[in-house]
């Protein structure tokens, strides 16, 4: 977004090194305002993973002579990545027909060669010119953006300065981001932006839709010290979250193996924290950061993934308050979190804005009798569960397969010597905002018993994996009076 800094952030930013900037230069109405990285975590970066500088730029108009430069400094001074552009962006200067760029509105690209997508950069005149690392940065009246490499990923890239000089992972340390705008070889803005190259201690893994749910998500994870990916991976191309000039505009690219890779890299010798929630198979969440911890062995390390859930299934539903985030124990992977009474009789179909709290038992307790008709539904989710190294895939788009996971729960009613099981599958369909939304951990079971179970009825759930075999997990007993 662009806004200016005032003074009052200006001094604080002076006292307090770490993710500030600054805009320590402005001459004749010209300012520059680095806005990604952005703040806090955000600006903690793992060793090896790419990573956009992007901003603002204020008093610039198309007849001014300008270049724009950005480097990347140790505490020393010394620049380890440095970019430089001499004039306005040339849109025809981006390859919006790049083989592993996918694009998603429409089959006219045109609308790329104004994003200013930094990765796309490249002279028109020489193709092999898309490779040179250095070369990633634009600017126009408005913003500017800058890819800066790790020092890792070279599926696409040349990890070389203009001079020639390798460009290696940067070393754990502290950095600063220089931007200066330069108009007839005069300096005329400046902004510096401080960061930390490091491993965030814990990291947030969830799907971040839909936004009541990212947003108590977001809220845990704050007041936990705990790590959000907030900015835009290197890849993915979505300038309205970035850019005030195309904040209605809908254009989104991405070269997917790209920023799957710098994705991944947040989540390596860290500790995990998945929020299990509207996760389907095929997303990032799943194939790509629950895969790289199934890769490493991680999964069922609670020093270093910790599965949570919510403790009703859903973040909110009418009459109640917002649902608590509760942790799956050590030897517990299957969680009971509702009993809805008012069920469709569709095994794994769920619409939340349908919900209340009069016609749904929240959070039910193993100690307690809950009462409900022969015809109810139970809501729950499971954990991940570690797959063997050999059966684990690495595909080359940066995602993973796995195929090793809980996939059906077994019910065993009894009541006195009567006795009858019931199996039935994980993976929910949820209807959100009038979207079918599939969540490969979670479900929604519907029964409707005989009259003979009226009474009082224990109801025992066991998770059981996709060989129909119970996984070790301790069961989940529910105590039922049924009128």
């Amino acid at each position: 977004m662009r806004k200016k800094l005032n003074i009052g952030v200006y001094l604080l930013s002076l006292i307090c090194f770490f993710c500030s900037a600054v805009s320590v230069q402005a001459v004749d109405g010209y300012s520059v305002d680095i806005s990604i990285p952005s703040k806090e975590q955000a600006c903690v970066i793992p060793p090896g993973k790419d990573f956009y500088v992007l901003g603002d730029l204020y008093g610039v108009n198309t007849k001014d002579n300008l270049t724009l430069t950005m480097d990347l400094l140790t505490l020393k001074g010394d620049a380890v990545r440095s970019f430089k552009s001499t004039s306005f962006h040339k849109p025809e200067n981006t390859n919006v027909n790049y083989k592993l760029l996918s694009y998603y509105a429409g089959t006219d690209r045109k609308p790329l060669y104004s994003s200013l997508m930094p990765d796309l950069v490249y002279d028109r005149n020489n193709p092999d010119t898309f490779k040179d690392a250095w070369r990633k940065i634009c600017f126009d009246t408005h913003h500017f953006a800058v890819l800066v490499s790790g020092g890792a990923y070279s599926r696409d890239i040349n990890l070389n300065s203009k001079e020639g000089n390798s460009w290696k992972i940067l070393p754990q340390g502290e950095y600063k981001i220089v931007v200066k705008l330069i108009k007839d070889e005069k300096e005329v803005a400046k902004s510096v932006k401080n960061i930390k190259i490091g491993v965030s201690k814990d990291i947030a893994c969830f799907r971040f839709s839909p936004t009541n749910h990212y947003h108590q998500i977001e809220k845990y994870a704050k007041r936990n010290g705990i790590k959000i990916l907030s900015d835009p991976l290197v890849g993915f191309w979505h300038p309205a979250d970035n850019f005030l000039e195309f904040h209605n505009n809908s254009l989104f690219a991405e070269i997917l193996p790209k920023w799957r890779w710098n994705d991944l890299t947040e989540y390596q010798n860290n500790h995990i924290h998945l929020f299990s929630y509207n996760i389907s198979e095929t997303s990032a969440t799943y194939q790509v950061e629950i895969g790289t911890a199934q890769k490493q062995g991680i999964i069922e390390n609670n020093d270093r993934f910790t599965s949570y859930y919510y403790s009703y299934g859903e973040p909110q539903i009418e009459g109640a308050k917002s649902a608590e985030i509760l942790k799956f124990n050590r030897d517990e992977f299957l969680a009971l979190t509702r009993l809805d009474l008012n069920s469709d009789g569709n095994d794994n179909m769920l619409e939340p804005s349908k919900l209340k709290k009069s016609t749904s038992i929240l959070s039910p307790k193993e100690n307690e009798i809950i009462s409900v008709g022969q015809k109810f539904a139970i809501t729950g989710l499971v954990k991940p569960i570690q797959n063997v190294q050999s059966s684990i895939i690495s595909n080359s788009d940066n995602t993973f397969e796995f195929k090793h996971r809980l996939s059906a729960v077994r019910y065993i009613i009894s009541k006195g010597n009567q006795k009858e099981i019931i199996i039935k599958n994980i993976g929910l369909t949820r209807v959100l905002e009038g979207r079918k939304r599939q969540s490969i951990l979670e479900f929604e079971h519907e029964f409707k018993l005989d009259s003979k179970w009226r009474g009082n009825v224990e109801l025992r759930a066991e998770a059981l994996d996709e060989t129909g075999k119970t996984y070790h997990s301790r069961p989940v007993k529910l105590k039922l009076q049924i009128a």
